[in-house]
């Protein structure tokens, strides 16, 4: 059976405690089984970033290519 880890959020911004989650999904279920979902809500001042600038931010951490858009990461 294939497991597939989702790390959902809103990532406001994305940081080092979220990447490092984020390695210790991929230890335990595999790099190419984990995926982040966040979505594209803009809701200042609490979640001021898009899905595209998250992306920009994820990119730093090399996680871009795991990173979904969803319209509710909680669903």
């Amino acid at each position: 059976m294939k497991i597939i880890a989702v790390y959902p959020g809103r990532f406001q911004p994305f940081g080092k405690h979220h990447d490092e989650t984020f390695e210790w999904l991929q230890s335990k279920f595999g790099k190419n089984n984990c995926f982040i979902a966040t979505s594209d809500v803009v809701t200042p001042p609490k979640s001021p970033f898009t899905f595209d600038e998250k992306r920009s931010i994820i990119s730093t951490y090399g996680l871009s290519n795991r990173l979904i858009k969803v319209k509710n990461p909680y669903k």
